[in-house]
């Protein structure tokens, strides 16, 4: 059974196994799951990529990125903030001047 998925057992909504009983014995009912990739290709997921086998450059990257995306979602916070304090004002009351040359 090297490189198969092992074998689940079906269980129904309660949590309790499904099972068939013949001749005096029960037999549960069992389903043997196949993880595919993209294109349909059986894949081991025990040898999978994972975040321990990036390398140091993409990891930096990631890093990288993950600094500049909290920093742009803290400016965003504070124009959020500035935008709620504006008040509509009627054009009567709004103060213009004009710079002279």
């Amino acid at each position: 059974m090297a490189g198969e998925s092992p074998a689940a057992v079906i269980v129904d909504a309660d949590g309790n196994q499904v099972g068939v009983l013949l001749d005096g014995t029960v037999y549960r009912l069992q389903t043997i799951g196949k993880v595919v990739d993209s294109s349909g290709v059986q894949v081991d997921p025990a040898a999978e990529g994972t975040l321990a086998s990036l390398n140091a450059s993409t990891v930096d990257a990631i890093t990288e990125q993950t600094v500049i995306l909290r920093q742009m979602f803290l400016q965003l916070r504070k124009m959020n903030f500035y935008l709620s304090q504006v008040t509509d004002v009627d054009a009567d009351d709004a103060m213009f001047t004009e710079e002279s040359s």
